[in-house]
């Protein structure tokens, strides 16, 4: 009968550190709590086994690490761990793997001036030991939730362990991504167990910790949470395809919650804007995907002189009137005030949002003025008063009518299509009906990207 050994007071789901219960030591601790007090403990624990064999380089050593699979004799679990004096690891330890467990996408940490050497003492995030027919194999982890551990750190362990077996150690590294994988793995009864489910939430509650697993409430309440959720989002929608189209790598803009993703297509035709997520009304509880004609001025320049064609007018208002029947549309049109490269600052000018009706001649209204806005000759009073009537605020216009006509910047402007889901009815769907919904919009969008890349 195999026996467990709970060998720290806060490895019990009544204690955890004094500190808050996102930092690191609570992370391990919820994770260690997982595999000795669930009822699918030992199952995650054989697959958290196998993963570490199957990352391991030299078949020698995987092999060595996978005959400790199966039902074990003993398993110990501690954490908090000294690395100094002969009690670091137990007698009859034979060999021993260092676990690096780092966030999804974590930070390269770069490589050091001089050599890296092992220091004398350190405490090991989590220390696990499996026995078997008399063998013992201990594996000690080092957690990060923040980039990647350094590696003097993870040279100090492997001397500690160096010293106690008389072997080398075997280094591994792996994703708290791929630990919830292994959750999933797991059967659908196990979905129901308070500890895996609670395990679950907490680490995919931290939005730097693993890639895209579904929106939280509580990130509209934490612009970092919110625009971390967008960039693993964004990252996730960039792998696929999405009308026949790939995308290239996205473009986070300055300031955060607003991402790029421009289409593009081996031997295809030149698009006249870009697709992405958008989420200039996180705080009012709106998310969503967006497309921008017109960030490149010579968009803006095809795409007006093709509107003297009634018929390609026409097309984009079939798009529209599609899109405009999901009952989340909003599109506006956006004024640059180009003053240099690196100081560009945009006015919005609304053309209707969900439910205003009437998409065909709101889009009509809004080329007709994008086209008055667009690269004019001079920056004047009576221009500025126009874009100031419509704008969703004034102030900014009022401040360049202080400014001699010289000092102010040149214009441009650009459509802005956005496909916005209002929080409430976001969060009812599961992570992967949330990528399902986004990346169908992201479509309604590229094929209205196509209606106006329409060049005869």
């Amino acid at each position: 009968m195999m026996k467990i050994n709970i060998k720290h007071r806060y490895l019990s789901v009544f204690r955890h550190f004094g500190e808050n219960y996102h930092r690191e030591n609570n992370i391990t601790r919820s994770f260690l709590i997982t595999l000795c007090k669930s009822a699918w403990g030992l199952p995650l624990f054989q697959a958290f086994l196998q993963m570490i064999a199957n990352k391991v380089a030299e078949e020698t050593d995987a092999r060595e690490v996978a005959g400790f699979l199966g039902a074990p004799d003993v398993l110990d679990f501690d954490m908090q761990q000294s690395i100094v004096g002969d009690d670091f690891l137990p007698d009859g330890v034979n060999r021993g793997v260092v676990v690096e467990l780092a966030p999804s996408q974590p930070e390269e940490v770069p490589a050091p001036d001089e050599p890296v050497v092992a220091a004398q003492a350190g405490i090991v995030d989590a220390l696990l030991v499996v026995e078997k027919a008399e063998e013992r194999l201990a594996i000690v982890v080092e957690s990060k939730l923040y980039g990647r551990a350094n590696r003097s750190q993870i040279e100090t362990y492997k001397e500690a362990i160096r010293k106690r077996t008389k072997k080398e150690p075997i280094e591994v590294k792996l994703y708290w991504d791929e630990i919830v994988e292994l959750t999933d793995s797991l059967p659908e009864s196990a979905k129901f167990d308070p500890i895996v489910a609670d395990f679950v939430d907490l680490i995919t509650e931290f939005p730097g910790l693993t890639g895209f697993r579904g929106f939280r409430g509580s990130d509209f309440e934490n612009q970092w949470a919110m625009d971390t959720r967008m960039q693993r989002l964004c990252a996730r929608l960039a792998s696929e395809t999405v009308e026949g189209f790939e995308f290239a790598a996205p473009e986070r803009k300055l300031g955060g919650l607003d991402y790029d993703l421009r289409p593009y297509r081996a031997g295809g035709r030149v698009l006249v804007g870009n697709v992405g997520l958008e989420g200039w009304d996180w705080r009012e509880g709106r998310i969503g995907t967006k497309l921008v004609i017109g960030a490149r001025a010579p968009e803006m320049d095809f795409v007006l002189a093709r509107a003297q064609d009634e018929n390609y007018l026409e097309r984009i208002c079939e798009q529209l009137e599609e899109l405009d029947r999901t009952r989340r549309l909003r599109f506006q049109l956006g004024v640059r005030l180009y003053y240099t490269r690196f100081r560009q600052p945009w006015v919005c000018i609304p053309f209707g949002g969900p439910n205003d009706g009437g998409t065909a001649p709101r889009f009509r209204d809004a080329v007709k003025y994008a086209k008055e806005y667009h690269r004019p000759p001079e920056t004047t009073d009576q221009l500025l008063d126009s874009i100031g009537e419509r704008a969703t605020e004034s102030e900014t216009i009022n401040e360049l009518k202080g400014l001699a006509p010289e000092q102010r910047p040149r214009l441009f402007s650009a459509l802005m299509f956005l496909l916005e889901w209002d929080k409430e009815k976001l969060l009812e769907k599961t992570g992967p009906d949330q990528v399902q919904a986004l990346r169908d919009d992201l479509s309604r969008l590229v094929r209205l990207l196509l209606a106006f890349s329409e060049r005869t």
